[in-house]
């Protein structure tokens, strides 16, 4: 009947809508403070549109309530998973900035970050920003995008299925983002251990000197200078993981 198709159809739309929603709120960059909400939504509505040409159209509306809310809660499940696989980078960038501060002694300043709207220290906002930077200027969230819209081709609407290596896959992700942190600061971290061992040293040898405000200054020198030669070795740490992120996404959501 044609009043059931219309309603399908509406169904069909707003779990699309459910899920690209669940993406655009966690998704890093679209989901800053800084994006109106409006411009977020509109976003979601338009991704939900497109996904049109990607969801069978034989899923019908559920006959049961509670179905329908099993269904609404899997999609936004969906839509949250793959935006936090995207945000595993973002997370790594904080915590080697926070890292690098606490090498370099950096730890009392700290900044406002707009785009989450918390404190961080210097470095966690540069190594953010440079991360979204990042994701703009190379295409990176197109890749993120369109793995949305296939999405549709491996975990359709209402298929609610459990893949046990998606979870593998999610807890190895989210391991990840210490490897990734400490792969970033690594430089930072040899260097700071250097520099501790010259100035004890130092200290034994000539025992008058003040080896803890002596070596102040020269932890957050050299810091500062390593990182400025090492931070496109960051950005290729950044740039390996976001293009390889929308299969990630696709990975997870695999039934």
């Amino acid at each position: 009947m044609p009043v059931l198709d219309n309603l399908d159809a509406i169904f069909r739309w707003v779990m699309a809508l459910v899920r690209a929603g669940a993406l655009v709120a966690v998704l890093p960059v679209f989901s800053a403070q800084p994006v109106p909400m409006q411009m977020r939504l509109a976003l979601a509505v338009f991704l939900a549109y497109l996904a049109g040409t990607y969801v069978p159209n034989h899923v019908a509306l559920p006959d049961q309530p509670v179905t329908l809310a099993l269904v609404a809660g899997n999609e936004a499940l969906l839509g949250i998973f793959m935006g936090l696989i995207v945000r595993v980078i973002f997370f790594s960038a904080e915590m080697a900035g926070q890292i690098i501060s606490s090498e370099m002694g950096l730890t009392s300043g700290n900044t406002f970050d707009p785009n989450s709207g918390n404190s961080f220290t210097p470095t966690s906002v540069m190594l953010s920003n440079l991360a979204a930077l990042l994701m703009l200027t190379t295409g990176a969230y197109r890749g993120v995008l369109f793995a949305y819209l296939r999405s549709y081709r491996y975990a359709p609407i209402g298929n609610m299925g459990f893949n046990p290596a998606a979870l593998d896959l999610f807890v190895t992700q989210t391991g990840n983002i210490f490897g990734l942190a400490i792969q970033m600061c690594a430089p930072i971290i040899a260097v700071n251990f250097v520099v501790t061992l010259t100035f004890a040293l130092l200290g034994r040898v000539a025992p008058g000197i003040n080896v803890f405000t002596e070596s102040y200054s020269a932890r957050i020198l050299a810091g500062l200078t390593v990182l400025g030669l090492t931070i496109t070795l960051a950005a290729q740490y950044m740039l390996g993981y976001l293009q390889k992120a929308p299969d990630l996404m696709l990975q997870l959501v695999r039934r």
